[in-house]
């Protein structure tokens, strides 16, 4: 018997997640629309304005300026193609420094199009946000061919005393750029709270991302901080001037951010956090869960470059995978760290390449930690090369013994599934597996979106896997249309003849569930938990038909052995009701 689940919590939220009141929708298109150009639509648009533009089949010849800003009472001034559109936004003969630009604006969003051909460039942006404000949203564009000197993709400088706040950058794509000698995607100055997820970079001629604080032409007191920059991806950042010292990310000056479960490959330099301004300290970067692949260098770089330059100190560099890096088989190392202090790299995976580089440290640096590490060279175990506070140590046992670090650290293949075709999950005998601190505690999702805190190896014990990946057999996917009253399927995997639990709720959490992992879901809002069925298998559950278009569910499974003393929890999956 098929058993069916029906969810039955969406009506609490209903009155928080309902359409909010739109003042006017402006259509631009080629003909037929209210405006033909996109700058009329905007020069007339108020707060709470949409502004819908269709491709038309034809570029709009035009650049960009916001004159106003929406609000908090009636909302944003949201730029946004047509359903179903690409309209493209083209600089060709057009003048003017930018392609879109905003100067002092809050409340603003602008998603869906694709920006090219600002030729001929100096100093000049595929969308450049300066001064102040909040709540600026950039969404879903594709930027390309922006040419020239400093010819940036999207450019964001916090220049006024009252910071650029709840910024969100996401979903964009930024390719064939020149913004040498600046970086594709910036921010730069007094700014905080921000997002930047879900970017692609790719084939610039210098920095990919970068968080900036120092810069006193920019702000002289203020950088940037309180942030997040999670799951972009950065290939090809390679710079054309001083050797090729590009960084995919680079945190430089900047305070209080977390780098997490980033995809850098095809680099002069995978991920820096470096400070090139005297007097400041980048500080408090949390950088995990990252993939930092096949660099043309160094993979992680962390501290000042010089005595004269400013100082890196209390960053975490913890659960990442560096693989095979210097890839233009040179003096550098899988890590290399400069001028910094008390800064710590935990459950990292290090796989290096033919030329047996793993750590270059010079004698620069005080307080910093390496520990409970998993190392790898194919040579072996004597032929990897580690340089600690500017003393060569061959080997890791020779490291292990006399550096004073890596006490914890073990040399073994770590175990990927495919990692010269990308796939860098854990393969079930892997010694990454329950190989980090047992006193660690790591919350979150893994690179591949997984608990970060489970029973992977199903012995009833919670401790963190060394990698981007924590191992677990449970795994969650859900098909079907998010409708009211329709069927969705759940994909459930599982070990065999274990129980599956379903646990849904409105919003998402962390609690530690001894032995069961981490479950995602908040328990304090919300929620409930039904039996599906014996793993692994597909379980039809039911849309509740008075869910509301927009609501979000949030679904997470948990798989439990006969008498319940073992169980697994799933990846978390979110939907939202069309």
């Amino acid at each position: 018997m098929v058993q069916r689940v029906t969810f039955i919590f969406c009506l609490i939220w209903a009155g928080l997640l309902s359409p909010r009141l739109q003042a006017r929708t402006w259509i631009v298109a080629p003909s037929g629309g209210d405006f033909s150009s996109i700058q009329a639509a905007l020069d007339v648009a108020v707060a709470g304005d949409l502004i819908l533009v269709q491709d038309g089949g034809v570029p709009y010849f035009e650049k960009l300026v916001f004159p106003r800003s929406g609000d908090a009472t009636a909302g944003f001034i949201r730029l946004q193609a047509w359903p179903g559109d690409r309209p493209i936004l083209d600089g060709t003969g057009v003048p003017g420094a930018h392609m879109v630009f905003l100067e002092n604006r809050s409340y603003v969003q602008i998603q869906g199009f694709e920006i090219r051909n600002l030729l001929q460039a100096s100093d000049g942006s595929g969308i450049r946000v300066t001064g102040s404000g909040n709540h600026i949203e950039i969404l879903d564009n594709r930027i390309h061919d922006i040419r020239g000197t400093d010819a940036m993709g999207i450019t964001v400088y916090g220049t006024a005393s009252t910071s650029i706040a709840d910024l969100v950058i996401r979903g964009n794509e930024i390719y064939d750029c020149e913004p040498a000698r600046s970086e594709a995607l910036v921010l730069n100055g007094n700014i905080e709270r921000f997002e930047v997820c879900e970017n692609v970079v790719r084939d610039v001629n210098n920095i990919g991302i970068d968080f900036i604080g120092g810069e006193a032409d920019i702000h002289p007191t203020q950088g940037v901080r309180n942030g997040i920059c999670v799951a972009n991806q950065v290939f090809r950042a390679n710079s054309n001037y001083g050797g090729g010292y590009a960084a995919g990310i680079y945190v430089d000056g900047g305070r209080d951010i977390l780098i997490q479960g980033n995809l850098v490959s095809g680099c002069d330099l995978g991920i820096e956090v470096g400070c090139e301004n005297q007097g400041w300290v980048a500080a408090n970067i949390e950088v995990r869960d990252n993939l930092i692949v096949q660099n043309q260098k160094s993979g992680l770089v962390f501290g000042g470059y010089a005595a004269s330059v400013g100082r890196v100190q209390d960053c975490n560099f913890v659960n990442n995978v560096l693989f095979q890096n210097n890839e233009l088989r040179q003096w550098a190392s899988e890590i290399e760290i400069q001028y910094s202090s008390n800064n710590v790299l935990r459950h990292n995976i290090v796989v290096c390449n033919e030329q047996n580089q793993m750590v270059y440290g010079e004698n620069t640096s005080s307080g910093n930690l390496l520990d409970w590490n998993l190392w790898f060279a194919a040579a072996g175990n004597a032929a990897a090369d580690f340089t600690w506070q500017g003393q060569y140590y061959p080997g890791f046992t020779v490291f292990q013994s006399l550096s004073g670090q890596a006490v914890h650290g073990r040399f073994q293949d770590p175990q990927f599934v495919a990692p010269n075709q990308g796939d860098f999950h854990l393969q079930a005998g892997s010694p990454a597996i329950d190989g980090g601190d047992p006193g660690s505690v790591l919350t979150g999702l893994d690179f591949y979106g997984f608990p970060r805190l489970q029973d992977g190896l199903s012995q009833g014990s919670l401790v963190l896997d060394q990698g981007a990946h924590e191992y677990g057999q449970t795994a969650l996917a859900v098909s079907g249309a998010i409708l009211p009253g329709a069927t969705l399927d759940l994909q459930v995997q599982g070990p065999a003849g274990w129980q599956a639990w379903l646990v849904a709720g409105v919003a998402l959490g962390e609690e530690i569930l001894v032995p069961y992992g981490l479950l995602m879901i908040d328990r304090q809002a919300p929620w409930l938990s039904q039996y599906l069925g014996t793993a692994p298998g597909t379980f039809p559950v039911t849309v509740p038909v008075t869910a509301q278009t927009g609501t979000w569910f949030h679904l997470q499974v948990v798989a439990v052995a006969p008498g319940g003393q073992l169980g697994q929890f799933s990846n978390p999956v979110s939907v939202q009701v069309e």
